[in-house]
Parts: C-alpha cells; sequence; structure tokens
C-alpha cells in the first residue's frame, strides 16, 4: 500500500513541476495585460453585439460587466427583469451572451498560455479553435433569436446601466504595474497551485490504485469507437476529474508517440464533452 502512495507522489512531482511553472509564467502574463487594461479595451464590442440582436443598451452594459465577472453581468441582468426594464426573452438571450467573455478572457489567460503549452501547438491551437469557436456559436445564436424581435420596452422604463468599476489611477508606471501583477497573481497561483497539486495527486492515488478503472468504462467505449488506444481512455477519465490533469496527461501521450496529433485533440474533446455532465 505505501508503495502506491510514494508512486503517486513521484507522479504527481513529474507531472505538476512542468505545468506549475508554465502556470505562474501564464498568470503573471494575464495580470499583467489586465492592469495594463486590455480587457478594459474590448468592451466596445458589447454594444454593437447588443444592438445586432435587438437587445436594449442594458444587455451591452452587462456584458461588458460580464469580463470582470459573468456572475456580477448575471446579477444584473437579474435586477433588470424583476424591475421590468427586460423582457423574459432578453433575459434569457442577454444571459447567454454574458458568457461569451468568459471564452475570451479563459482563451487569453488560460487556454493560450497553459493548455497549448501542455498539449504542443498543433493539438493546442485545434483546442483552442474549438474552444474560441464556441464563444462564436453562442454568439451566433443570439443574434438569430433576436433578428425581427423588434420588441420593446416603454421608453419611461429605460434607464442606462453602466457596470460598476473600481476607482483606477489615470496611468500606472510599468514598475507599479510589474509589482502589482506578482503580489495579485501571487496568492492566487499559491491557491490554485495547491489545489492542482492536491489533486494530481488524489488522482494519481485513484489511478494507482485502480479505482479510476470504473471511469474508464464510462469513457472506454467511447475512446474505442473513435479508435482510440486503450491507454487513452484513463487520460480522458482523468479530464473528467481535472481537465488540467487530464491535459497534461494526453500532452505526455503525445510527447512519447503513445497518441498522433488526430487522436490527441480527439481526446481532448472527447474530455471535454464527458466532463460536461459530471460538472454539471
Amino acid at each position: 500500500m505505501s508503495n502506491i502512495f510514494l508512486h503517486s507522489l513521484v507522479d504527481t512531482w513529474q507531472m505538476a513541476s512542468k505545468v506549475l511553472i508554465i502556470l505562474f509564467v501564464a498568470l503573471y502574463i494575464s495580470q499583467v495585460l489586465m492592469e495594463l487594461g486590455l480587457f478594459k479595451k474590448l468592451e466596445f464590442i458589447g454594444a454593437p453585439l447588443a444592438k445586432i440582436a435587438n437587445l436594449p443598451q442594458e444587455a451591452g452594459a452587462t456584458f461588458v460587466a460580464s469580463f470582470g465577472s459573468v456572475l456580477a453581468g448575471n446579477m444584473m441582468i437579474a435586477k433588470l427583469y424583476t424591475e421590468n426594464r427586460i423582457t423574459k426573452k432578453q433575459t434569457f438571450l442577454s444571459a447567454i451572451l454574458n458568457t461569451v467573455p468568459a471564452n475570451i478572457r479563459d482563451s487569453l489567460m488560460f487556454q493560450i498560455p497553459v493548455m497549448l503549452p501542455v498539449l504542443g501547438f498543433k493539438v493546442g491551437i485545434v483546442y483552442l479553435s474549438a474552444f474560441f469557436s464556441a464563444g462564436i456559436m453562442k454568439v451566433l445564436f443570439v443574434i438569430v433569436c433576436g433578428i425581427g424581435d423588434k420588441e420593446q420596452q416603454p421608453e419611461k422604463d429605460k434607464k442606462k446601466l453602466k457596470p460598476e468599476e473600481p476607482d483606477e489611477k489615470a496611468k500606472k508606471k510599468i514598475k507599479t504595474i510589474l509589482i502589482n501583477a506578482l503580489v495579485f497573481q501571487k496568492k492566487i497561483f499559491v491557491k490554485l497551485g495547491f489545489i492542482f497539486v492536491l489533486m494530481t495527486y488524489l488522482i494519481f492515488l485513484l489511478i494507482n490504485s485502480g479505482i479510476v478503472a470504473d471511469i474508464t468504462e464510462y469513457a472506454g467505449p467511447v475512446a474505442t469507437f473513435f479508435k482510440l488506444p486503450p491507454a487513452c481512455a484513463i487520460a480522458i477519465g482523468t479530464y473528467i476529474l481535472s481537465p488540467l490533469v487530464g491535459a497534461a496527461s494526453i500532452g505526455v501521450m503525445l510527447q512519447n508517440g503513445t497518441l498522433t496529433d488526430i487522436q490527441g485533440i480527439t481526446a481532448c474533446l472527447l474530455g471535454s464533452i464527458l466532463m460536461l455532465p459530471v460538472l454539471a
């Protein structure tokens, strides 16, 4: 039994040490970009999208707020709906539209800096494209559903709603930005790193003890259908529990030639699909 714990610890170190370095650099760069106001510059997307989809101006404001927090944006929508300032359909479409900033933000902060290096350029870029295209499909869905819908609220009920923004200095010195980003992301990295290492260790315990075999039975038939090697079923099963650990496992299999690029892409997409009911 002690060999299982020790073996799992070694496996955790071999995988986590590389990923943690990538994670630290990725979080730091992402925070610097946020300090420089990169996401602030994306706010112009909200108003045109809301106008094309025949949504009220308030929907554009909640879209902007969702760049900081989807929950915050949806809370604004809920408030508008309870005040009868938007219809039920507009509430539904606005809530879907508010998930798009998460696709953009996660692409810049997680998919590109973390998943791309872990999976390799070829597989990573296809996975990123699939992830990003999900956001595009949601935008198209909102636009199609909103076309021809000219239902508007009474003029007296309309109020321009702006997301609350923290006070910020007009200009920040680069040195201050770099220091602030380091201090802020260090707290996140410690928390995220601890969770990642703990989850990785627990997952390797499950794998080495044979318990993951049950999850593999869930993923196995699907992997077989897509003509993936048997070992890939474990990676897919791991992906269901932890996408980062699963992606790292698939990345290792790509590097040692166990999987081809096409098989690696397929495994990642299957892991994402099978993870959804578990996540829900």
